[in-house]
């Protein structure tokens, strides 16, 4: 434990609500924590709001400020910017190969690309 940072897994939450918990401390949103625990997006929420009111928060944020270091959550942020970053390039990618693929069927004689 970091000192003076209370611990979520000391919050008077049901198991489900902890394991919830411990994944929007890392960063998922509602519909990959959903994922993880084989359950639905409307199941992430019910849960996270009876999070917050236990723990004393009114949002992820506020939750995340009560529970996560300061460092932490730099590096979280940081993970954040460079997914988007990676997101995205690879959209980048896929519409240079989607502008390259739509320039060859423009250049191809007629009757050869189904028309």
């Amino acid at each position: 434990m970091i000192e003076g940072l209370p611990r979520i897994e000391d919050a008077k939450l049901s198991p489900a609500q902890t394991r919830v918990a411990l994944l929007i401390l890392r960063g998922h949103s509602n519909l990959e924590c959903a994922n993880q625990l084989f359950v639905t997006e409307k199941t992430i929420k019910f849960h996270a709001s009876a999070i917050y009111y236990t723990c004393g928060v009114r949002s992820r944020s506020e939750l995340i400020a009560k529970y996560l270091p300061a460092k932490l959550q730099e590096e979280l942020k940081a993970a954040k910017a460079l997914s988007e970053a990676e997101r995205l390039e690879k959209e980048r990618i896929f519409n240079e190969m989607t502008a390259e693929l739509y320039a060859r069927q423009n250049t191809l004689p007629r009757g050869t690309n189904g028309r």
